[in-house]
């Protein structure tokens, strides 16, 4: 019987680079599927209605409130069956505004990561993990892609009904299998980056910031040089941590080993 969806993600572009492949399944299956987030909705798949919510990164942001209160009008209008949200922020404005919506559709919340564990400052796993219970009478399913959350879900009880560990979210790695195509592909790399065929190329491509800590990988770049190893380190994305992470680079004296 085929199902009207809401999809949840904090930014349109997250949902275009990870999640296609979800929305045609469920257009094909004959569902009617909403989809929400901040942003351009241009090549998301035909069918799927978009519905632009400007989510705010921060996340005592008084826009985000704003967003669930709209939210909850739209979950009392629609009458959604199921809602799959993804990324901790979306994730929790839009739970809280089902919780307050009068109504109770299916909720899946897919945990790309969350936002804290034992190590982190007590003040803000308090936040953080209080935002987490607030939303688990209108969480059925929660799931998980690696231990350390499936742990953190088990010991505090995050979902209603069912807890599931997905081993990764697959990768085709015929895609990367040695053959005359790949290695033209990885020549063509190293001479538009100017790289050396001796070189150990590592690439993160993240937002700079606090928790995506790409200080880390700088630093172990100095310790590469110095230990004599023929590395480089590319690191794509912008942030707040741009900035900083430069300089430091520059302060380890690694400059020249790292493209920003």
């Amino acid at each position: 019987m085929a199902k009207k969806i809401l999809y949840v993600a904090s930014t349109f572009g997250h949902l275009k680079t990870f999640h296609i492949p979800y929305l045609n399944e469920l257009l094909a299956q004959g569902n009617e599927v909403h989809v929400m987030g901040a942003g351009d909705p241009v090549s998301l798949p035909d069918g799927v209605t978009a519905i632009p919510m400007p989510f705010e990164k921060k996340m005592t942001s008084l826009g985000n409130f704003k967003c669930a209160c709209r939210i909850r009008k739209l979950i009392h209008k629609e009458e959604y069956d199921l809602v799959s949200v993804h990324t901790s922020l979306a994730a929790f404005f839009t739970r809280l505004g089902i919780l307050f919506s009068g109504r109770k559709p299916w909720v899946i919340n897919t945990v790309h990561g969350y936002l804290f564990d034992e190590k982190t400052p007590w003040k803000k796993r308090i936040v953080l993990l209080a935002a987490e219970k607030l939303t688990r009478p209108v969480t059925n399913v929660v799931a998980v892609m690696n231990r350390q959350d499936e742990q953190i879900a088990q010991k505090y009880r995050l979902y209603q009904d069912q807890l599931i560990l997905i081993d990764g979210m697959g990768i085709d790695v015929a895609r990367f299998e040695k053959n005359d195509k790949t290695i033209a592909a990885v020549q063509a790399l190293q001479r538009e980056y100017f790289l050396s065929p001796q070189e150990f190329v590592m690439v993160c491509a993240a937002e700079f910031s606090d928790r995506k800590n790409q200080m880390f990988l700088v630093r172990a770049m100095q310790r590469l040089k110095q230990e004599g190893l023929p590395c480089r380190l590319i690191l794509v994305g912008d942030g707040e941590r741009f900035e900083r992470t430069k300089s430091l680079a520059v302060q380890l004296s690694v400059r020249k080993e790292i493209r920003f």
